[in-house]
């Protein structure tokens, strides 16, 4: 594995190979076979991409499939199973011991969250420290130099300098030396293999809206989540109806259970939102094969999902409305603040960048790339630098649509091209006769006139020996 790049995984669900050398020759799982990861990679000189080797070793071991029978569901999907054992207090103690063992790791998932949210923040500040001590150490390098002390004092002719002899020498050993211990010192970059990894573990992926989708239809449905790229470890918590508790929302917290389970828009009444969200894992290994990872029944849980993105929300200083309302204006409008001070598409919706950010995670299609990002609370500056950036944005999209409207208007226009079967309106000709009629008073040359018989089309009982041919005069007209 590199030391500076984490490659992701593909999630495949029925892809099954073996553990091999990257293009540094050490060993590392593919999906589907739960091989060992930290012991097959040494040690990195920065902690943080050893923490980020680890959680993907983790994020791997959930998603591989059990060596001795490749065919087998993966990992999470055995570790959910339990939910079918769960029955409250009647509960049988090795169920509740997976589900406490899920509970404890899904904690500690969170606290390696915001730990690496503080850590970013402090590293962009102690970067800009950085930053200006290497300024500063390019400065005392260059006027520590001889040659640009002795150029300098060859302007004023003063005496030549040696390099036993110059008083910033000193200086610049001391800043080698303090150097090394800088250069050690990570860098917010290398913060992100971390947060892809927890990304990939917490990542919600709702599944678009079809061309044919109404929102009757979606009312309907109970098929709302995109398993293959939503993180294994919320579909456990899911799963198992625990709980994941986002830190450090507004110097508070806020617990989760079922924000972004399902499809959602604005309603004045909750009775047209989707009654029911269920999960069903179908192995491409295991044919005819499903099972139910998770299950929301809305019916019941009423406006859960809407009231924890309220609370998040609240607790970020927006103003969301009243629990337990429906979507209504109020909460779209808070949304649509939300996106704007962070940097999001203003949908005024639920949307996939919306319920990660939320949480805390920076959405993107591309699962490499997804990665932590605080969200960020309400601040009226903001908003309004915001709003007026969006204004811009919108104003270069009109823009933009209109040379394009322009554009394909002119192509179907062709200017300076005549258009097809049509006579040019400035140039008529009145008197030229139509091509199938001659002139009545003008026969043809080859055409004998009206009152002559026609040579070759003599009586047959009175033929004229004497008559001249045609084309010679008449003697009366000599």
């Amino acid at each position: 594995m590199s030391d500076t790049q984490l490659t992701t995984q593909t999630r495949e669900p029925a892809v099954q190979t073996t553990a091999q050398p990257d293009s540094t020759g050490q060993t590392r799982a593919e999906p589907g076979t739960g091989t060992a990861l930290v012991k097959a990679v040494p040690p990195a000189a920065n902690p943080f991409k050893s923490l980020a080797m680890l959680l993907q070793a983790i994020t791997d071991s959930l998603e591989a499939a059990n060596p001795k029978h490749p065919g087998a569901a993966r990992r999470w999907v055995r570790i959910v199973r339990i939910r079918d054992y769960m029955h409250g207090e009647s509960t049988p103690i090795i169920a509740k011991g997976v589900s406490t063992g899920v509970d404890a790791f899904v904690k500690g998932i969170a606290y390696v969250q915001q730990f690496t949210m503080v850590a970013y923040d402090l590293l962009r500040q102690g970067d800009a420290v950085k930053a200006l001590f290497e300024v500063s150490v390019d400065f005392i390098d260059t006027v520590a130099d001889p040659e640009f002390i002795n150029s300098i004092t060859a302007v004023v002719d003063g005496p030549q300098v040696s390099t036993d002899g110059n008083p910033l020498g000193v200086i610049k050993t001391v800043t080698d030396g303090v150097r090394k211990y800088v250069d050690k010192v990570p860098e917010p970059e290398d913060l992100d293999l971390i947060g892809n990894q927890l990304y990939r573990m917490l990542v919600v992926v709702q599944l678009p809206r079809g061309k044919d989708d109404t929102d009757e239809s979606l009312q309907k449905s109970a098929a709302h989540i995109d398993l293959q790229l939503t993180g294994k470890l919320r579909l456990l918590v899911w799963g198992l109806g625990q709980s994941f508790n986002v830190r450090g929302v507004g110097g508070k917290d806020a617990q989760v259970t079922c924000l972004g389970g399902r499809r959602v828009w604005k309603t004045d009444t909750l009775d047209t939102l989707p009654k029911s969200s269920r999960g069903e894992w179908k192995d491409a290994d295991l044919k005819d094969s499903s099972e139910t990872i998770f299950s929301f029944d809305f019916s019941t849980a009423g406006s859960t999902d809407l009231d924890e993105a309220r609370d998040i929300l609240t607790k970020l200083g927006y103003d969301p409305g009243t629990e337990g309302s429906a979507f209504d204006a109020k909460l779209a409008t808070a949304l649509r603040q939300f996106q704007l001070i962070n940097a999001l598409e203003p949908t005024s919706q639920l949307d996939n960048a919306t319920i990660n950010q939320l949480m805390h995670l920076k959405y993107d299609a591309n699962p490499a790339k997804g990665t932590l990002r605080r969200a960020k609370p309400y601040d009226e500056l903001q908003l309004k630098t915001a709003e007026a950036r969006q204004v811009e944005i919108e104003t270069a999209r009109q823009v933009e649509a209109e040379k394009a409207r322009k554009l394909e208007a002119a192509k179907k226009e062709q200017p300076g091209a005549p258009k097809p079967d049509a006579p040019k309106p400035d140039a008529p000709k009145p008197d030229a006769p139509k091509p199938d009629a001659p002139k009545p008073d003008a026969p043809k040359p080859d055409e004998p006139k009206p009152d002559e018989p026609k040579p070759d089309a003599p009586k047959p009982d009175a033929p004229k020996p004497d008559e001249p041919k045609p084309d010679a005069p008449k003697p009366d007209q000599a």
